[in-house]
């Protein structure tokens, strides 16, 4: 899957495109526009991002993961090599040692992430301060074509604002270019 991004100011234009993409391609969890106008999204019944759209919960959580993941990995090490006190671990003391710090490590990414941004819509900060809509539309490869050809041909006002993927990459880091809106003509 990928996520499209389009850009608009208009509302009732934003309203127009969900309407019509729900008749004919995309489902509830497929559309999301991120607004700082939340309660014109529910007053035009407008499908709103959710917390995982909006902050870098689940990123930041799986890079916690990895980490609590090297750490219960070490920590299993030094105790096998160290031995300490000739201590006889089993397996289930092992497990605990590796399980603790990822799970540990998995939730404290997650509260990091609920105070960040988004690493996917950073670059779209400044204009969503500035009252515009940023639709994202998560598309299959063969409904790719389909979306683009509706978007050119009858909502020429939406500026494209890129492509992505729909999963999360724990390893890529937020786009620090911030995407400059088009100049209306």
């Amino acid at each position: 899957m990928k996520r499209m991004y389009f850009v608009c100011r208009n509302i009732d234009r934003v309203e127009h495109l969900s309407e019509q993409l729900y008749k004919r391609i995309v489902s509830g969890w497929d559309f999301q526009v991120l607004s700082k106008d939340e309660a014109g999204l529910q007053k035009h019944q407008i499908h709103s991002a959710n917390i995982f759209e909006r902050y870098d919960l689940v990123h930041s959580a799986e890079r916690g993961s990895i980490i609590g993941g090297f750490i219960g990995l070490i920590a299993i090490l030094s105790f096998a090599r160290l031995n300490l006190g000739h201590l006889e671990l089993g397996i289930f003391q092992y497990i605990v040692v590796m399980v603790a710090p990822v799970l540990f490590c998995t939730w404290l990414g997650g509260l990091i992430g609920l105070h960040h941004e988004n690493y996917k819509i950073s670059r779209f900060h400044d204009l969503l301060e500035h009252d515009a809509y940023l639709v994202m539309i998560d598309v299959s490869l063969h409904n790719e074509a389909h979306v683009r050809k509706i978007m050119t041909e009858q909502y020429a006002d939406f500026q494209p604002a890129g492509i992505s993927s729909s999963i999360t990459n724990p390893f890529a880091s937020a786009d620090r270019h911030q995407f400059k809106e088009k100049p209306a003509h």
